[in-house]
């Protein structure tokens, strides 16, 4: 079950986490509403691979049979153990398996919707977190290549009640 972190308004660094009841991990720092439908699929018989690691990494560890990743920053990929690549080719074509899910939360964002959308099995999803967010500094036509890439797809925008520019999009690979 997915609930409010208990340090919640205790400082700044809790102030949107929520906690997964049942493995006791911070939750990914999706929107309320990804949380909820993530939590209301079956992840333990899922492969995820992740563009862009941290404390997400540890939550779809612990929830899948399957979980590999890549980040750009020691600082992020190090602890939960996923592969660091600092160039946009290695980076984005570390994603080298087909994977039920892939989640696109780091650098060149873009590229790695481009490349994931041949590596998403069949009714598989694609995860993109701070989608046409512009509080992030990728403002709307940052999105315009994978906006028309993605056109087609049946998708969900979960937004953030509290913080409408809060945004993470669920495409549907079927």
């Amino acid at each position: 079950m997915i609930v409010k972190h208990p340090k919640n308004g205790s400082s700044p660094d809790f102030d949107w986490r929520y906690l997964d009841t049942s493995n006791d991990l911070i939750c990914p720092w999706y929107t309320v509403d990804t949380l909820l439908w993530l939590d209301s699929i079956h992840l333990s018989d899922k492969s995820v691979f992740e563009y862009g690691c941290g404390l997400s990494s540890y939550w779809w560890q612990k929830k899948t049979k399957k979980w590999n990743g890549v980040d750009d920053s020691r600082i992020w990929a190090e602890p939960c153990g996923c592969t660091i690549k600092t160039d946009l080719t290695n980076y984005v074509e570390s994603c080298t398996d087909t994977y039920d899910i892939v989640v696109v939360d780091g650098s060149w964002r873009n590229e790695c919707i481009k490349h994931a959308l041949t590596k998403i099995n069949k009714n598989g999803y694609l995860i993109v977190d701070n989608w046409n967010q512009a509080s992030v500094d990728m403002p709307e036509s940052f999105w315009k290549p994978s906006t028309e890439l993605l056109f087609n797809y049946k998708k969900c925008i979960y937004k953030e009640p509290k913080h409408e520019d809060w945004k993470t999009a669920v495409f549907f690979i079927e």
